[in-house]
């Protein structure tokens, strides 16, 4: 897959997920502008506004990190800290998250993308736990989606393009751990998905 394209499919996703809290914040805009005599309503809008703006907040600078290139000023706290404030902007979501150390950008850029992967394995909510060189999704009806699994594994060159599309996180963490010199490898088992890095 060209890099463009892959690229394409990564700024798709990015604006997917931020659309609904652009639109949030559009909302309580208007909102605050027409309640400007209701002294209780407007609290109300300007509480929902600053909500959903640490919500975007959150999510652009996760992305920032994750997907970004740019090491300057690395830290591992950093990263553990963007990945505790994207989980906690996923509805039904909860987390454990052992202390980040000395792990290189590599590394956390990884384990945020599998938190990010994790996240989306739920339909029902669930719990994303974070170890030094693991991530595991426990919940009920937690399940890996295939073409993510599939690109994740190395076996991209049968996924149709929609299907690409749909697995585009999973391309982009593949190249990226190939890249870094690590090796993915996923466990599934009832009510929990757990990826290994090695």
């Amino acid at each position: 897959m060209e890099q463009n394209t892959l690229a394409e499919m990564i700024l798709t996703k990015f604006c997917h997920d931020i659309a609904g809290v652009t639109g949030a914040l559009q909302n309580g805009a208007e909102l605050l502008l027409d309640s400007l005599d209701d002294k209780d309503f407007l609290a109300d809008a300007a509480r929902a506004l600053n909500d959903s703006a640490k919500v975007l907040s959150a999510r652009l600078r996760f992305f920032r990190m994750a997907f970004g290139s740019s090491k300057d000023g690395f830290e591992g706290r950093a990263a553990e800290g963007l990945i505790k404030e994207y989980l906690g902007t996923v509805n039904g979501v909860t987390f454990a998250i052992d202390p980040f150390g000395e792990e290189d950008f590599a590394l956390a850029r990884l384990k945020m993308i599998l938190a990010l992967i994790a996240a989306e394995s739920f339909s029902r909510g669930g719990k994303v736990t974070i170890l030094s060189d693991k991530v595991i999704a426990d919940g009920a009806g937690v399940a890996l989606k295939e073409p993510v699994r599939r690109a994740l594994m190395g076996e991209d060159s049968s996924l149709s393009p929609e299907q690409q599309s749909e697995a585009a996180v999973g391309l982009f963490l593949a190249l990226l751990a190939k890249e870094a010199g690590y090796k993915i490898t996923i466990m599934q088992k009832p009510d929990s998905v757990a990826f290994s890095l090695k």
